[in-house]
């Protein structure tokens, strides 16, 4: 075989990665011969000289009706699981047929490809080999008419070492940052026009952090609707008053992530309903009932991840879940109008309001550089060191670095 001079003197001097990649391009080259067979065109002989060729060096192999095609091969490193490879240039999107060479190495080609640039997209299932990395993601290689192009190698990097703990470990990094954690939820305040709406009245804190937010008032037009006739009786108010949180509790989950849920307070009257009519101008606390929100608490999913610096922090994911049993304090009929249906109703939008501002400040970079302080202790304890990737399963928390 006529090899080029750079891989005649690393295969005398026994340079095995450099073997490996030349007997991946003699398979390519049976591979190849395949696909351009199946295309109608070309033989074995004609395409006995693909792995003399460097990477990216094109092959011409006769006519194809303007066609070209591609080959190349993928090193997976220990990896053993069997790689994808899909090819698109403009106007195809086409998987490529693989073959393994053996040693971990596979080799993949494609044809009916366009004289253009066409795209090479490796994959490989991220749960049988969860921190390797593509040292290409999107490798273009330009595809000459009626020409088999070799792409450059493809390599499929894994971590030098991996560290499998019990998610507990690190959980106990996110407790100790929210020990001090202070929730209080109002948009009641002083009468302004026929409002009583408070904003950034409600708060997030912990730490360094003090976020403060806004639940919007409640504000419904009370109408009684029969046929076509809609009349307005007036507005019915809701405002949340002085809900506290009176205790924050931590579960792991066998979904692989942590639950946190803060409890609030069952003291009083939590919502305040009022009457207005904007025609009087009018507002009165005792034609609408109030309401009480008995065992209220919100439950939060945090999962860890990659800090990018080396750590290990806990990021919000999904909707927080506000639960709570809403229970009029008086008649639900106002006038033939139904108030505790609008009182159960405001409870997703307290709920609403809550959830994005809880997502907002946990995922903010300062609390999740908290985060990330009190759990880099519990990794040194750990023999872990800067920390790439995370992953993880059930109980089980496994780091790369």
């Amino acid at each position: 075989m006529n090899i080029s001079r750079r891989h005649d003197i690393k295969v005398a001097t026994g340079t095995h990665r450099t073997v490996s990649r030349v007997l991946a391009r003699c398979a390519a080259a049976t591979l190849t011969t395949g696909i351009v067979a199946a295309m109608g065109v070309g033989t074995a002989s004609a395409l006995a000289i693909i792995p003399v060729r460097g990477p990216g060096v094109p092959i011409t192999i006769g006519p194809i009706n303007g066609n070209g095609g591609l080959t190349g091969s993928l090193f997976m490193s220990t990896c053993k699981a069997t790689p994808t490879v899909l090819v698109t240039a403009p106007g195809v999107s086409s998987y490529a047929t693989l073959t393994t060479a053996g040693g971990n190495i596979w080799t993949y080609s494609v044809g009916g490809l366009p004289n253009a640039t066409a795209t090479v997209h490796p994959s490989v299932d991220p749960v049988a080999c969860p921190f390797g990395q593509w040292s290409s993601l999107n490798t273009a290689v330009y595809i000459p008419a009626n020409v088999m192009a070799t792409a450059p190698d493809i390599d499929f990097i894994l971590p030098a070492k991996v560290t499998t703990i019990d998610g507990g470990l690190i959980a106990a990094g996110a407790r100790a940052k929210f020990s001090d954690l202070q929730l209080h939820l109002n948009n009641f305040g002083p009468r302004h026009g026929n409002s009583f709406q408070l904003d950034n009245s409600s708060f997030f804190k912990s730490g360094t952090t003090n976020q403060t937010f806004t639940i919007p008032e409640a504000s419904i037009n009370m109408k009684l609707c029969s046929y076509f006739f809609c009349p307005s009786l007036g507005h019915a108010l809701f405002y949340v008053k002085d809900m506290n949180l009176s205790s924050t509790s931590f579960v792991w989950t066998d979904a692989g992530n942590m639950q946190m849920t803060v409890k609030f307070e069952s003291s009083g009257r939590e919502i305040q309903g009022f009457y207005s009519n904007s025609t009087t101008g009018s507002v009165s606390d005792a034609l609408m009932p109030d309401a009480e929100i008995n065992d209220a608490s919100v439950t939060v999913t945090l999962l860890p991840v990659s800090d990018g610096a080396g750590g290990v922090t806990f990021v919000a994911t999904g909707t927080p879940v506000f639960n709570g049993t809403i229970q009029a304090t008086g008649p639900c009929s106002v006038s033939g109008w139904d108030a505790c249906d609008a009182l159960f109703g405001y409870k997703s939008t307290i709920s609403s309001a809550f959830a994005n501002a809880a997502t907002a400040t946990i995922n903010s970079p300062a609390i999740q550089a908290e985060i990330a302080h009190q759990v880099r202790p519990l990794l040194d304890s750990a023999g872990i060191g800067y920390v790439k990737g995370v992953y993880v399963s059930g109980y089980n928390v496994t780091l790369s670095e």
